[in-house]
């Protein structure tokens, strides 16, 4: 029979495990775990079988989850990588994380890649596809004016802070002379500023400028002239909700729904800030996203007669419509132009939402919001927008 050993026998061990787990508590106190050492183990595994590269969409320099996997030796961090390839999003419990190949892949080899991340990374609450995003209106039409007679809407004492998630805004503009442009974010490269190349931001923010006033606006940039993407959605969203932004207006749209966005928007949701969206330019009610989601103002386009643009998207998920045809606004380099689209009612509601929260306040909820537009527009009578109320 094994003789058990005695309590002074066992003190040296003792001894030595409270000493190892001081010194694994002191190398790095109060860090929070991410992932299990399987889950690291595991990760790596697959990272560097489909030479996958991650990084954290907070665009945090000192981001704990990559300092977890860095020291776990689950990272590769190649010099090649060709940063416009197509990757996977990655929900965790908290933050973003974008999983990149180094190599461009069909996004049947991303999905299938994304089952196996799934099936043994349970930290990985959701995967889904880098969609596409999708900018709403074509070229502007240019009216060659250069010092038009703009209205500049008298300065108010509650500044409402409203941010343009879109392609930058030419902050320089005379349209924003009586509102204070904060230089904002550029997601697609944050070293950059977030100046406009594509003409449809600065188009979208003159339109609440004209139409608000106490205004700071604060541009976040999520595509360029080559477009953009899920994750720069993210990023910008991510930054919104840091800056504590009172509007987010959101003139673009993704076909498919995302589980991240629509988490960043109840997040959103829940820090008190509205979220204004264009319906989509695709004639149907399929859904549109953010637009779709609970806790947006999804806004439709009626032409000057009040009848729904025939590219005007359609629904039970829509809640307003707003005059959308031939908006007169800025355009990059102190240019005026005319543009059409749900892209451009949106920003007209966005404003009016500013009006609203300089009148009654910041507290008000989002039904009593809604309520408010629609007891001062104009209700549709019939079509596929029946029942819906024109802002004015």
């Amino acid at each position: 029979m094994k003789k058990r050993p005695g309590i002074l026998e066992m003190l040296p061990i003792f001894f030595a495990l409270t000493a190892a787990l001081f010194f694994a508590f002191a190398e790095n106190p109060g860090a929070e775990k991410h992932f299990s050492a399987d889950s690291l183990q595991l990760i790596r595994s697959l990272n560097f079988e489909h030479q996958m590269v991650l990084s954290d969409l907070s665009e945090d320099s000192d981001s704990e989850i990559l300092a977890e996997l860095w020291k776990a030796d689950a990272l590769i961090s190649p010099e090649d990588l060709n940063n416009q390839n197509k990757g996977l999003i990655a929900s965790l419990g908290e933050g973003y994380l974008l999983i990149q190949p180094v190599n461009r892949i069909s996004d049947t080899e991303l999905n299938n890649i994304a089952d196996k991340y799934s099936k043994v990374v349970p930290e990985f609450r959701h995967l889904e596809l880098d969609q596409t995003v999708v900018q709403l209106s074509g070229e502007p039409v240019y009216k060659w004016t250069l010092n038009p007679e703009v209205d500049l809407t008298e300065e108010k004492d509650k500044i409402v802070t409203v941010a343009v998630m879109d392609s930058g805004v030419d902050v320089s503009h005379q349209i924003f002379e009586n509102h204070e442009m904060l230089d904002g974010y550029n997601a697609l490269d944050p070293s950059k500023t977030a100046y406009d190349d594509v003409s449809h931001g600065t188009h979208v923010a003159g339109i609440v400028a004209a139409n608000s006033s106490g205004l700071e606006i604060v541009p976040l940039k999520i595509v360029d002239r080559n477009g953009g993407r899920l994750s720069n959605v993210i990023k910008a969203f991510d930054e919104a909700i840091d800056m504590e932004v009172d509007i987010i207006n959101t003139s673009f749209g993704l076909l498919s729904p995302s589980f991240a966005l629509e988490e960043l928007v109840n997040n959103a949701y829940e820090d008190g800030i509205f979220i204004v969206s264009a319906a989509g330019n695709n004639g149907n009610s399929r859904g549109f996203y953010p637009a779709s989601y609970e806790h947006t103002i999804a806004v439709a386009s009626v032409d000057g007669e009040g009848n729904k643009m025939s590219k005007s998207n359609y629904g039970h998920w829509v809640d307003i419509a707003a005059n959308g045809q031939f908006i007169y606004s800025s355009l990059p380099g102190d240019q005026y132009g005319v543009k059409s689209g749900t892209s451009q009612a949106a920003p007209l509601v966005t404003a009016r939402v500013a009006e609203i929260l300089q009148e009654y306040g910041m507290d008000i909820s989002e039904d009593e919001l809604l309520n408010k537009l629609r007891q001062e527009g104009t209700i549709i009578g019939g079509g596929e927008l029946s029942g819906l109320v024109i802002v004015d």
